[in-house]
C-alpha cells in the first residue's frame, strides 16, 4: 500500500502545489486551509523523500498569503511535521525554510528583556497568539535537532543564527507559566547535543562558502552559548522571587539541569573537551557567585581537613553521570534554596 502511495501522490502534491502557487485563490483563507489540511495528509501517506521539495515552495507560498498570527502557528507546526518526516535529508532545505519564518515570526513580535511577558508574566490576547508561535518554533528547533537535521542551523546567516539565539536567550527569563523557558530550554539542549561535540562538515556535500559559514557558526554557538545562554539559564532560576517550591519552577530547574548536562556532555575530540571544561568552569562560577551555600562538613570537625565545596561537588557530578537524574535535580535545588537564604 505504502508503494501505491509513493506512485500515485507525488504528481498529485506537485500539481496542488503548482496551483497553490500560481493561484489568487491563496488569498482565501478557506483554500490555504483546504491545502495546509491535503498536505498535512500527505505528509502522513508519502515517503519523506517526495516531500523534500515541497518544504521550501508551500513555505514560501504560505507567508506571502497568511494573514494572521494563528496561520503563522498552523505553518509551523506542519513544518516540525516534514521535519520529523524528513529526518536528516532535510538539512539544507531547514536552512533555506527557517530565515523566512524567523522573518515572520520576528514581524509578529519580538521578546525583549524589558517586555511585560519576561518581566511579569502579563499576556494580553496578541501576546498571548504571539507567544503560542514561539513554543511551536521552539518545538520546532528541538525536532530539528532531534530528527538529524540540527546542521541547518549552522547553515543559517549568521545574523539569523545570533537572532534565534538572543529570543531563546529572553524565553528563558521569561515566566515558567508561560512555557516559553521549558520549550527553550528543550530546544537548547537538544541542539548543544548534536552540535557541540558531535563532528564537523563531514558528510555533508557543502561548497567552500557554506563550509566557511558552518565552520564559524559553529564557532559562534559555542562562544554564545557560554556567554549569553548560560548566564540567562542561571539568573532566570538564581533571581529573587523564584519559587522552588512551585510545580512548574520545579519542572524548569530539570530543563535547567537538562541544559547544563548538555553543555559539558561526554568529550569528544580535544575541542570539545576544552568546551566541556569551560561549560564547567562557567557553570561553577556562575553557581558560586549567587549560591554561597554553606560548606558540607563531612564529619569532620572545624580543625580538620577543608570542608566539601557542595557547588564543585555539583559541578563534578553533572559531569560524571551519564543523564540529568533526580537527585542531581535536586542537589541542584538545594544548592538554590542555599542562594535564596544567603540573599536575605
Amino acid at each position: 500500500m505504502a508503494g501505491l502511495f509513493a506512485r500515485l501522490f507525488p504528481p498529485v502534491v506537485g500539481r496542488v502545489q503548482r496551483l497553490y502557487s500560481a493561484s489568487p485563490w491563496r488569498r482565501a483563507a478557506v483554500v490555504r486551509e483546504a491545502v495546509a489540511q491535503f498536505l498535512q495528509q500527505m505528509i502522513h501517506l508519502l515517503p519523506g523523500e517526495h516531500l523534500i521539495g515541497l518544504c521550501e515552495d508551500y513555505t514560501a507560498c504560505s507567508l506571502r498569503a497568511m494573514e494572521t498570527v494563528q496561520e503563522l502557528g498552523k505553518l509551523v507546526r506542519l513544518l516540525d511535521q516534514l521535519v520529523n518526516k524528513i529526518g536528516a535529508r532535510g538539512v539544507a532545505a531547514s536552512a533555506r525554510v527557517l530565515p523566512m519564518v524567523w522573518d515572520k515570526i520576528l514581524s509578529a513580535g519580538a521578546l525583549s528583556a524589558g517586555s511585560p511577558v519576561v518581566q511579569m508574566g502579563v499576556v494580553s490576547e496578541s501576546a498571548r497568539e504571539t507567544i503560542e508561535v514561539y513554543r511551536h518554533f521552539f518545538h520546532l528547533l528541538c525536532s530539528i535537532g532531534s530528527w538529524g537535521c540540527a546542521p541547518a542551523l549552522l547553515l543559517l546567516p549568521p545574523p539569523y543564527l545570533d537572532s534565534m539565539l538572543a529570543q531563546l536567550s529572553c524565553a528563558i527569563l521569561a515566566p515558567a507559566e508561560v512555557e516559553l523557558p521549558k520549550f527553550a530550554l528543550q530546544a537548547l539542549a537538544r541542539l548543544s547535543q548534536e552540535l557541540l561535540a558531535g563532528p564537523g562538515v563531514e558528510g555533508l556535500s557543502l561548497d567552500p562558502d557554506a563550509a566557511a559559514t558552518f565552520a564559524a557558526n559553529r564557532r559562534y554557538f559555542r562562544a554564545c552559548l557560554l556567554e549569553r545562554v548560560l548566564p540567562a539559564t542561571l539568573q532566570a532560576v538564581l533571581r529573587p522571587g523564584f519559587n522552588l517550591g512551585d510545580a512548574k519552577n520545579f519542572i524548569l530547574i530539570g530543563e535547567v539541569g537538562q541544559f547544563l548536562k548538555a553543555l559539558c556532555a561526554e568529550p569528544f575530540g580535544e575541542d570539545a573537551t576544552a568546551l566541556s571544561d569551560a561549560a564547567l568552569q562557567a557553570i561553577y562560577k556562575g553557581l558560586k557567585g549567587h549560591c554561597q551555600a554553606s560548606p558540607i562538613k563531612n564529619g569532620f570537625s572545624s580543625a580538620g581537613p577543608p570542608t566539601e565545596d557542595p557547588i564543585m561537588a555539583f559541578c563534578i557530578l553533572l559531569r560524571e553521570k551519564p543523564r540529568f537524574n533526580s537527585a542531581l535535580k535536586h542537589q541542584l535545588r538545594t544548592l538554590l534554596a542555599a542562594g535564596q537564604q544567603a540573599a536575605f
